[in-house]
């Protein structure tokens, strides 16, 4: 994120300022003009999501706001309608759109995918997320895995490839995709299960 300047105000937030952000060119937001109500109206519906007043954000939660979530935000409700242009005029019935984030541990991809969520689902979009660590083998699946291959370091633990169910991962990919109404079987982890060894949650 760029630097910012400390400040104990309230933070202004205009159209050139979040044209700025590091995102917003890969977000196609330098063509055309924003529609800075819209834009505020989002961003208070981002900041509440986080806990924050969204009368009263700190430059540094304007930043994370207006040059990070909110350009994300943009971009994923643009790919949504245009491969749904792409479908229509191919006459190809409506699908749900998979968009796959992806990004070192630690960077916030999990509150991320929190807000775009809630805010997509408030704009009446149906919307499920999925993360590769809930794709994690199960507890007793990753034992024999561990006891197959016990000279490698690498299998002793979760966390490697080799200690994901990738079948279960397309299976689920596949069925929300192509969901056509029903219930679909989404995948959880539970990391602390078993001393903090993990196991998947029942179904």
């Amino acid at each position: 994120l760029p630097r910012t300047r400390p400040s104990s105000f309230m933070f202004q937030v205009t159209e050139n300022w979040i044209r700025e952000g590091p995102v917003a060119s890969r977000a196609g937001l330098l063509a055309g003009s924003l529609d800075m109500q819209d834009c505020e109206r989002l961003g208070s519906l981002m900041a509440q999501e986080l806990q924050l007043d969204p009368r009263g954000l700190q430059e540094k939660e304007a930043v994370r706001i207006y040059h990070y979530y909110l350009p994300v935000y943009l971009w994923v409700q643009r790919q949504i309608a245009e491969l749904g242009a792409v479908r229509a005029e191919a006459g190809l019935p409506k699908r749900a759109v998979a968009i796959g984030f992806s990004a070192p541990q630690g960077t916030g991809k999990t509150t991320l995918l929190g807000v775009l969520e809630a805010v997509l689902r408030h704009e009446g979009r149906r919307v499920v997320s999925l993360s590769i660590d809930d794709l994690y083998l199960t507890h007793e699946a990753q034992q024999a895995v561990s006891e197959q291959y016990r000279d490698n370091p690498l299998l002793q633990g979760r966390g490697n490839a080799g200690t994901h169910d990738v079948p279960l991962g397309v299976r689920t990919l596949r069925q929300l995709v192509h969901w056509e109404g029903g219930p679909v079987k989404v995948p959880r982890y539970n990391k602390s299960a078993f001393g903090g060894k993990g196991d998947r949650h029942p179904e």
